[in-house]
């Protein structure tokens, strides 16, 4: 096979890029080594990006598909030297940058090296980047909650190399969720929910959560396995009170059974004392049988919600408004119900239940928008529904069926063979007969 010698220019450039891509993840590890501030994370990320590429603004926009909304989450404005005021601006509706949307969905960097050469092709686009005051631009995509682009703005040089700037993205979108579930520990109520004092909200899907009016608890406030352990455990049995002995042997058969109740009664102790720093009621109630959850309570939990969602939508004739019910449910479900318990008795009707009730939300949802046509969006649900069940033949299903109406075909071919290594024999033959008869 013949070589060929990329031009000398080409060479040393390539070179020069590749000895400053080293010195600047460098320089960016040794900023960030001790740091594990998501805030200082994002904004030294964004400072090496525009610095790197030569640009005067860095930003990640990100992009919500459903809505057809984009927004900046968060931006360094290289003349200012921080995050305001904010010089690109948001944009509300997304039909006005379909070149995005298409790079969006097949992967692929945005380079605008004169936005005057878009001018005539894309004027919708080209105007909101007058607007924005960009004359050349660099965005690689990110993926999966959420979805968008990091972005330089106005970059000098190395348009065309765009390696650093999505390793970067990589850093600062994980950074960006890490903020997101810190800020949600902070919430204080629930206005459209909590009514009073006695209601409280509990949330086991993916993880433990118990809000009131006063403030929230999560797994990690509690600072302890066992006390969430007994918490879900308690969920589950709320027509009487469980003795210790029963719970010490579901929970953790392998302890002292004649400790029960001493061992018991100390989770639920050091229980109350978190539950009393957002609640003046009791958690966990004593009675001569044994420990529930308090009756005095007003217990709403998200897999209840997300079972009216469901029942809301069996009986709703309105597409748009079935599709709004699914797609909450969708969004509440996240992973399913907590992972960590998934394997004990105690627990596993409970996950095989909602698995299955999340699969009939996939296929209606999915269903309710291929009726609509909405390919872009079957896309964006398929995609989360695989981050939820990894092995769902329908999640594939309308993940290609999606990709082939979006003229996807080859990452649909990736997608089918990776369908084929996740999934059983007869499930990947019933999927391959219904994109046949669908093709037909």
């Amino acid at each position: 096979m013949k070589m060929t010698t990329l031009p000398e220019e080409f060479q040393n450039e390539h070179i020069q890029y590749a000895l400053e891509v080293e010195q600047a993840l460098s320089s960016l590890e040794s900023n960030l080594h001790n740091s594990d501030d998501p805030e200082e994370i994002i904004t030294k990320m964004l400072v090496a990006a525009v610095t790197f590429y030569d640009g005067d603004w860095a930003g990640i926009m990100e992009a919500d598909l459903t809505m057809k909304v984009w927004s900046t989450l968060w931006w360094y404005n290289r003349k200012t030297d921080g995050m305001t005021p904010n010089s690109f601006g948001d944009l509300q509706e997304g039909e006005y940058l379909v070149r995005w949307i298409d790079a969006l969905m097949h992967g692929t960097p945005m380079v605008i090296h004169d936005i005057e050469d878009i001018a005539k092709s894309s004027p919708l686009e080209y105007a909101f980047m007058k607007q924005n005051s960009v004359t050349s631009i660099i965005a690689v995509p990110f993926w999966k909650r959420p979805t968008g682009f990091l972005i330089v703005r106005n970059p000098k040089r190395y348009l065309n190399r765009s390696s650093l700037l999505q390793m970067m993205a990589f850093v600062a979108v994980s950074s960006v969720n890490e903020k997101r579930l810190m800020d949600s520990t902070k919430l204080k109520m629930i206005p459209d929910v909590i009514q009073k004092d006695s209601d409280i909200i509990i949330n086991v899907f993916d993880e433990l959560q118990i809000i009131t009016s006063k403030g929230v608890l999560t797994e990690k406030d509690l600072k302890s396995p066992k006390i969430n352990k007994l918490i879900v455990y308690l969920l589950q049995h709320t027509r009487r009170p469980a003795s210790p002995y029963e719970i010490v042997r579901d929970l953790w058969p392998e302890d002292d059974l004649s400790k029960a109740g001493m061992n018991v009664k100390s989770l639920v102790y050091r229980c109350q004392q978190m539950f009393s720093l957002i609640s003046d009621y009791r958690l966990i109630e004593s009675t001569g049988s044994g420990y529930w959850l308090s009756p005095d309570l007003n217990i709403i939990t998200d897999l209840g919600i997300f079972e009216d969602l469901w029942n809301k939508a069996q009986v709703t004739a309105d597409l748009q408004a079935k599709g709004h019910l699914l797609k909450k449910a969708m969004d509440l479900y996240k992973h399913g119900p907590m992972d960590v318990y998934s394997g004990e008795h105690w627990f596993m009707p409970t996950v095989a239940h909602y698995s299955l009730r999340y699969a009939g939300v996939i296929n209606q949802l999915l269903s309710t928008l291929d009726m609509a046509n909405d390919y872009v969006c079957i896309l964006e649900y398929a995609n989360i529904a695989l981050g939820a069940i990894p092995g769902s033949a329908d999640a594939y299903y309308w993940l290609i069926y999606a990709m082939n109406h979006l003229g996807m075909g080859e990452i649909a071919r990736n997608e089918l063979k990776a369908a084929k290594h996740a999934l059983t024999e007869n499930d990947y033959d019933d999927l391959l007969k219904k994109l046949e008869i669908q093709d037909n």
